[in-house]
């Protein structure tokens, strides 16, 4: 590939690494992962990190890991950090965890720790939802509970249950709660609408159980009506999904 390092870099070489980044870094890794940390900022650059990380990562996540972080701060570095940890969760998750709690907090944590939580919930979402309690409050935390909430109740909504009671009341709660709502309804409607009032945030509790009851009407629009007489939602709303159920008679 050396013939492609005399080429100006401008659009064209872009694309023309573009084609060539997967076969290179697969049959010249170091020729390739040498090249990437030289090249300017762009969508070129970005196409070989993307493929010499997930290449590297492959081999040796640790090894792809001090790689990535002697790349400069942008979209290429984020998304071979995205790449490397999602295939190092995929072989031995609690080291990529461990190597998550270390870094640095920022964006690219974060997004790192949305990774491996990923990654987790779909295999032991009980090991992910323990590991997530070390991280602080706040949006990134309340994403990963939903995310765990969402995988475990479609695998085991029971122990899924048992683990939402256990939570304190708060956002990441609330979110969870609201995800476990959504996946439960299609097998146990009322439970889905249950849980849904037990969220403690108005505005997301209104949200919730609406959106629960709405899809229960459509399916079994009597039943559905019975609850909206029982629900907390404002009188004006009852009234209107009332209507809807009504109308789907």
């Amino acid at each position: 590939m050396n013939w492609i390092k005399t080429i100006p870099d401008d659009t064209t070489k872009n694309q023309l690494i573009g084609n060539v980044a997967w076969n290179w870094a697969n049959n010249d890794l170091t020729s390739a992962s040498a090249y990437a940390l030289t090249m300017p900022p762009g969508s070129g650059q970005n196409s070989l990190i993307n493929a010499v990380s997930n290449q590297m990562a492959g081999r040796d996540p640790s090894k792809a890991i001090d790689w990535v972080n002697q790349l400069p701060e942008g979209e290429g570095k984020m998304g071979a950090i995205n790449n490397v940890l999602n295939q190092w969760a995929n072989n031995d998750t609690a080291s990529a965890a461990s190597y998550v709690q270390s870094m640095p907090d920022g964006p690219a944590r974060q997004n790192a720790m949305q990774s491996v939580v990923n990654n987790w919930a779909q295999n032991d979402p009980a090991a992910a939802a323990k590991w997530i309690t070390n991280f602080p409050d706040g949006n990134q935390k309340n994403n990963a509970y939903s995310n765990i909430a969402n995988n475990w109740a479609n695998n085991d909504p029971v122990q899924a249950a048992t683990w939402l009671t256990q939570l304190p009341n708060g956002a990441s709660r609330d979110a969870a709660v609201r995800s476990f709502s959504s996946q439960v309804f299609n097998t146990d409607p009322e439970s889905a609408d249950q849980w849904a009032e037990s969220i403690t945030d108005p505005n997301a509790r209104q949200s919730q159980v609406s959106s629960i009851l709405q899809r229960w009407m459509q399916t079994d629009p009597t039943a559905a009506a019975a609850m909206v007489q029982k629900s907390s939602l404002p009188a004006e709303q009852k009234t209107r999904l009332l209507q809807q159920a009504a109308n789907h008679q």
